[in-house]
């Protein structure tokens, strides 16, 4: 994932992701993994960032520190966890 803007780590991923039944848009905070609709990349927020229209909010992570501003860029491996209920 690298830097963009001052905010966020951006990254690709491998393959387009399903956007039907999801929000017009959304807040990015803090801690948040979303989807960039429009550009179709995955946007890890280590600052809040406000409103955006085709912000799609997948999850949210405890732990951002090794996403803040001057860090390395860092390699992130996403898993669906199956829901044991």
């Amino acid at each position: 994932m690298e830097d963009f803007a001052g905010k966020e780590k951006i990254a690709s991923p491998p393959e387009v992701l399903v956007t039907n039944g999801a929000p017009e848009g959304a807040v990015g905070n803090a801690g948040d993994l979303m989807l960039y609709a429009p550009w179709g990349n995955l946007a890890f927020f280590y600052q809040d960032h406000g409103y955006a229209r085709g912000l799609i909010p997948i999850a949210e992570l405890e732990d951002a520190d090794a996403f803040r501003p001057g860090s390395e860029p860092v390699s992130v491996r996403f898993e669906l966890i199956p829901d044991s209920a």
